[in-house]
């Protein structure tokens, strides 16, 4: 049994770990790494292949056919910041664009979002440290869990 996994986020700190990790893994066959540039310390390895976007809400086509085929995503694309475009639209367009590669019946396709600690459920409540971050992340994480419900990934 192999596995062909999508890592975004591997430029950051804990995206460069999942990647180091998964390269060494011996049931991980493929890694596809998106980023806006190449992870540093790994200029070749047998298993990786990086594909370069400038903008994360677009995928063309020759990005989907090397997407195609996954059986899962890790997600380690955030900030500290909380920013929406990162936190909210980029997961949701890779969302949509993945999902137009998947055959009808295909096998279950894995994905891990990792967003961050002291996340809050609780949207309403006040919060005295970094309560928009904490909120927006937790938000991502649902629009996240919505968006694999809808389009079946």
């Amino acid at each position: 049994m192999s596995f062909k996994i999508v890592i975004s986020g591997v430029t950051g700190r804990i995206g460069a770990h999942v990647l180091h990790h998964a390269l060494r893994n011996p049931l991980v066959s493929t890694v596809i790494a998106l980023s806006r540039r190449p992870p540093p310390g790994i200029e070749t390895h047998a298993k990786l292949e990086v594909v370069l976007l400038e903008d994360f809400t677009k995928y063309p086509d020759d990005v989907l056919a090397k997407l195609s085929g996954a059986d899962g995503c890790i997600w380690c694309m955030t900030t500290t910041a909380g920013n929406p475009v990162l936190e909210l639209e980029y997961p949701k367009a890779f969302a949509e664009a993945f999902a137009s590669t998947m055959p009808v019946g295909a096998k279950p396709f894995r994905y891990l979002h990792l967003s961050g600690g002291m996340v809050e459920r609780d949207q309403d409540r006040s919060l005295w440290m970094k309560g928009s971050m904490r909120k927006t992340k937790v938000g991502d994480s649902f629009r996240s869990i919505d968006h694999a419900r809808i389009l079946q990934i």
